[in-house]
């Protein structure tokens, strides 16, 4: 079953997101996901090594070929995509009306996600806050020193999630531009700003 996080509009752009739990999915549901799947994917899939990244895989990209379905009359098995050259997938289909969808994709163990919009950027990330060991350490390294500097004013509860929310917006917007694991986390830099949040 299919789960919508959230529908935000932001500058007036409508983006839609739409996640899975798979820690508890059945074997039965994580093989039906399969038969929407091109060869590409599950070849991809195959070479991942431990199982529940081998769900998740096959999960999320269910997830993303049913979720286009719903702005188009293509079925979840009938999606073509192609990758750039940093690896950013987009829609490959020969139908012009596809053009302005926008997809990102995102899963960690044992929570999938994908974000549609329509003619803008879009990228997502999916991170766990109780993974963060020494953000302190990490920023140092990989934020800009702006960020870094306004971690350290947080109490050590607060530097956490604010941490988390930071790499998750610097990989979502990375993920956007195109980029990816090729772009720099020190690029994208963000300010929490009252009243706005970020």
């Amino acid at each position: 079953m299919l789960q919508q996080s959230t529908v935000v509009n932001l500058e007036r752009a409508l983006v839609e997101v739409w996640y899975r739990k798979t820690a508890d999915l059945s074997a039965e549901v994580v093989s039906d996901a399969d038969r929407y799947l091109s060869e590409e994917e599950i070849v991809r899939r195959d070479r991942l090594h431990f199982p529940a990244d081998r769900r998740d895989f096959a999960i999320a990209h269910d997830l993303l070929r049913r979720t286009l379905s719903r702005y188009s009359d293509v079925s979840p098995a009938n999606w073509r995509f192609r990758a750039d050259n940093y690896g950013k997938p987009s829609i490959d289909n020969p139908q012009q009306d596809l053009a302005h969808l926008s997809f990102s994709l995102s899963h960690l163990n044992g929570c999938v996600g994908c974000g549609v919009t329509f003619g803008k950027l879009l990228g997502i990330d999916i991170e766990s806050s109780d993974r963060v060991t020494l953000p302190l350490e990490i920023a140092s390294r990989y934020f800009a020193n702006h960020e870094w500097l306004r971690l350290r004013e947080y109490s050590e509860d607060l530097r956490r999630i604010r941490f988390i929310e930071l790499w998750t917006l610097k990989e979502a917007f990375l993920k956007a531009v195109g980029l990816g694991f090729s772009g720099a986390l020190d690029g994208p830099a963000f300010r929490f700003e009252p009243p706005v949040p970020i």
